[in-house]
């Protein structure tokens, strides 16, 4: 066939790659599949590394859920019983984290609602080791719809609910229980717009 083909690699511990040093499948190096011949050895990019310590108002937070995201990929870990956490496999760029955990805040680094400052670590084997975050104690938003819903026999249930933050950056959704009612939780303070999305109701 006239075409070609890419080389990509994944494994535990690295990023994501395709064979020829690249993050990206546009700056692989490419084969065609009419020539024998063979790659040899493959020497996989480490990518850089992260590590740091989850906080919240009663000390370290346990079993946090942290997920790091560079350069388009993400990694995911969790917080060992001193809330610190560390985890290797992102290609080098601007990294972002964040952290959740039952009874506290969604929180990005370093203590925000949203993701607003990022780490810089552009060099191929980098560590950074001061990725902390502190987590606030949950804010929750309680929901009661109401109405006929003669549609629906009075069911208003599974009614699509999205919360957006005061800027819209950050959104997340639930459905209503058949009374109506739902609940958003681990939110920060602040001040947020619900939509409904009740047509069928």
């Amino acid at each position: 066939p006239d075409a070609t083909w890419s080389l990509q690699a994944s494994k535990t511990g690295f990023p994501i790659q395709w064979f020829g040093d690249a993050y990206n499948a546009d700056t692989a190096t490419l084969f065609d599949p009419t020539e024998e011949s063979s790659i040899g050895s493959w020497a996989l990019l480490d990518g850089i590394g992260v590590s740091g310590s989850v906080v919240g108002p009663e000390g370290p937070v346990h079993n946090a859920a942290i997920r790091l995201y560079s350069n388009s990929q993400l990694v995911q870990t969790l917080t060992n019983e001193n809330g610190e956490y560390s985890a290797t496999g992102l290609p080098p760029g601007d990294v972002i984290a964040w952290a959740a955990a039952p009874e506290l805040a969604t929180t990005y680094f370093p203590n925000h609602d949203r993701p607003t400052e990022a780490i810089s670590a552009t060099v191929e084997g980098e560590w950074v080791d001061d990725l902390d975050l502190e987590m606030p104690l949950e804010a929750t938003i309680q929901v009661q719809l109401t109405g006929s819903a003669p549609r629906t026999n009075g069911d208003l249930s599974n009614i699509p609910l999205v919360l957006y933050n005061d800027n819209q950056s950050i959104g997340r959704s639930t459905q209503t229980d058949v009374d109506g009612s739902a609940q958003f939780s681990n939110l920060h303070g602040g001040t947020y717009t619900l939509l409904a999305y009740g047509r069928d109701a």
